[in-house]
């Protein structure tokens, strides 16, 4: 048995969008299961639970919302909880998709400006056959078995790729380290480069200014010790010519002492006075 009704509405509010009943003899779809379904439809709100169901009597309501939709179904008590959760799912593949294809990124925008009920009521058909699918329920069963059996699958290959990554990361890790050892080595290389750039760089300059600072330091310098030593020569000859000075003076003082003792001389001797005499005589004639 299929389920026996299905809505789609306005998450926000509650505006029902799409609807659709497939009612199975002994199992009708009253006023008061549209009326209940409405009821649980305006109670929803973003904060509620994705999923869940409620027992109401000998039926089952489950909703399920997803983005800006919500997915109510009714089945009777004794339909599969997995199948009737499978079924929305499935019916809000087909609803997004329809939307998309009918509306594309704008559906969203398109959903939340509409104002009249069952504004998608062309969706229909599209829930209908869905609902066919899962009429027998044997065949869903099948079906849901063969899901699980898939999932299970998934499962034990994730599982598997987890461990294997887990080896893989070890190796990536050791490759890691390696390179980060490397990366290391040409860090160093690189300082060492710059450091060698720097200097083919900037010793020319520091060269270039060393020997200019040589060149003026000689030059003032040089200068300098030149005139200190033509101030020494000078201090020489002028110590010599004042030695020379006092020298002649001393001469001069023992010719006049020479002279004084000669006239003395003369003066106790006049033999020596009169040939003294002659002499000077001499001399004023030539």
């Amino acid at each position: 048995m299929p389920p026996l009704m299905t809505q789609v509405a306005r998450l926000s509010d509650g505006l029902p969008l799409v609807a659709t009943q497939t009612p199975s003899p002994g199992y009708a779809v009253t006023n008061a299961h549209q009326k209940e379904a409405k009821e649980i439809l305006r109670k929803l709100t973003h904060g509620t639970p994705n999923k869940m169901s409620i027992v109401s009597g000998d039926r089952v309501f489950y909703y399920m919302s997803r983005d800006t939709l919500c997915f109510l179904v009714m089945t009777e008590s004794r339909y599969p909880k997995r199948l009737s959760f499978l079924y929305m799912d499935e019916v809000a593949d087909l609803i997004l998709n329809e939307l998309v294809g009918e509306f594309g990124n704008a559906w969203r925008a398109e959903i939340d400006t509409t104002e009249r009920p069952f504004r998608f009521i062309h969706y229909d058909p599209v829930v209908q056959r869905k609902q066919r699918e899962f009429q027998d329920e044997r065949q869903q069963k099948s079906k849901l078995s063969d899901d699980l059996n898939e999932i299970q699958n998934i499962m034990k290959k994730n599982i598997n790729d987890i461990l294997d990554r887990g080896e893989k990361l070890d190796n990536v890790q050791n490759i890691s380290k390696d390179l980060l050892k490397q990366s290391s080595g040409f860090k160093w290389g690189a300082r060492k480069l710059t450091w060698q750039a720097r200097v083919q760089q900037f010793a020319p300059m520091v060269l270039g200014f060393g020997v200019l600072i040589f060149v003026v330091y000689v030059k003032v310098f040089g200068e300098k010790l030149d005139q200190e030593q033509k101030h020494k020569q000078k201090q020489r000859e002028a110590q010599n010519d004042d030695g020379e000075t006092s020298g002649g003076t001393a001469a001069a003082a023992a010719a006049v002492d020479d002279t004084d003792g000669c006239e003395s001389c003369q003066s106790k001797n006049p033999k020596y006075n009169h040939s003294n005499r002659n002499v000077r005589e001499f001399d004023n004639t030539i």
